[in-house]
């Protein structure tokens, strides 16, 4: 049920489809206590979500709750433009701009 969600979507939910994931423009800016991160991607492409395997899955009956461990073996990204600037642990600088 949830990898036929991710590669075709809900339209009656708004959920749209995730793999491929595509999106013109997208600005991205993270911040956490060991780096910083600040992105422009257009043209982007994002799959393999939907070829998750399941490695463990447990239910929560009381809870009405499930945890489960995913793994993805390939997620690909695709851009027709980046540009990237960021830093890690204040002492190691990240950046670049072009096709990804």
């Amino acid at each position: 049920m949830l990898r036929g969600l991710i590669k075709n979507g809900d339209a009656t939910n708004k959920i749209p489809i995730l793999d491929p994931y595509v999106f013109d423009v997208k600005q991205i800016d993270l911040q956490d206590n060991y780096y910083s991160l600040q992105s422009n991607i257009s043209d982007f492409t994002f799959t393999g979500m939907g070829n998750f395997l399941v490695e463990e899955q447990e239910f929560f009956k009381n809870e009405v709750a499930i945890n489960v461990k995913l793994h993805f073996p390939v997620l690909k990204l695709e851009a027709e433009h980046y540009e990237m600037e960021g830093v890690v642990m204040e002492a190691i600088p990240i950046g670049g701009k072009g096709v990804m």
